[in-house]
C-alpha cells in the first residue's frame, strides 16, 4: 500500500529532526560559575554610596543676590536663590594673577576697581551697559570690562556703535579667568581693591538700586580706609 509507506517515511523524517535538533542541544557549553559571578546585578538605591557634602567656609565676599532677581543663564535658574548679601559658598576672595587678551591683573592698580564681566548676547548685560555709560560720566571710579564668549569683530562692531564706558577691556577668549572665578553667567561685577581681593560681588544685572545702595556705599567705605 502506497499511503502506509508515505507517512511511515514523513514520521520517520521528522523523528530525524528532532534528534538532530536535540543532539545540537546538548552540545551547547554550559555558563561556568565564574562567568555566572561576574554579570553584574543591579544595585538597590539603598546601597549607593551618598554624596560627601561639603562644610561651609567663612564668609571672605559680601555678596548680592536678591530674591527673585533674574538671572541670565539657564544653569542660574536651577541654582538655589540665594537672600540679598549673603557670602557665596566655596567663591574665590581673591583675583588671580592673570593675563588675558587687553587686560591683566597688574592694570587693577586703582585704590578701588570695578570689574565687570559681561556678553553681548546676553539682554541683561546689555541693559546693564547703558548704567555703566551713565556711571562713567559721573564717576571717576574706574571699571574694567571682561568680554565673555564673544568675537573680536563683534566687540570691535559693538563699540563703533555704542558708548564705551570701560578704563580698560579685555577679552576672555577661553573662559580661563570667568572660570576661576567660578563664573558661570552674565553679567557679574566686582569691587576690587589693589591687592585684588574681592570685596564685593554680583552675580546678576546692576540696576540703579543697587548701585545706590550697595555698590556707591561700598566704595566710599573702601575709600575712607
Amino acid at each position: 500500500m502506497k499511503y502506509p509507506i508515505v507517512l511511515n517515511r514523513f514520521f520517520s523524517l521528522i523523528l530525524v529532526g528532532l534528534a538532530i535538533g536535540l543532539g545540537f542541544l546538548l552540545t551547547l557549553p554550559e555558563a561556568s560559575p565564574k562567568a555566572q559571578a561576574e554579570t553584574p546585578e543591579a544595585l538597590p538605591l539603598q546601597s549607593l554610596p551618598a554624596a560627601e557634602s561639603l562644610e561651609d567656609e567663612d564668609p571672605v565676599v559680601e555678596y548680592y543676590s536678591p530674591i527673585g532677581a533674574p538671572q541670565s543663564s539657564l544653569l542660574s535658574d536651577m541654582l538655589p536663590e540665594k537672600p540679598p548679601l549673603e557670602p557665596p559658598k566655596h567663591s574665590p576672595s581673591r583675583i588671580p594673577a592673570f593675563q588675558i587678551n587687553g587686560l591683566g591683573s597688574a592694570d587693577l592698580n586703582a585704590p578701588v576697581t570695578i570689574l565687570n564681566f559681561y556678553s553681548l548676547q546676553c539682554e541683561f548685560s546689555m541693559t546693564e551697559h547703558l548704567l555703566w555709560v551713565d556711571f562713567a560720566k559721573t564717576h571717576t571710579i574706574p571699571v574694567y570690562g571682561v568680554d565673555i564668549g564673544d568675537t573680536q569683530a563683534q566687540i570691535e562692531q559693538f563699540f563703533k556703535d555704542n558708548a564705551d564706558p570701560y578704563t580698560q577691556r579685555g577679552q576672555d577668549d577661553f573662559y580661563l579667568l570667568s572660570t576661576a572665578l567660578d563664573i558661570f553667567s552674565s553679567p557679574t561685577t566686582m569691587i576690587v581693591t589693589p591687592d585684588l581681593k574681592i570685596r564685593w560681588r554680583a552675580n546678576e544685572e546692576i540696576t540703579p538700586q543697587i548701585l545706590q545702595e550697595h555698590i556707591l556705599p561700598m566704595i566710599e567705605q573702601l575709600q575712607a580706609q
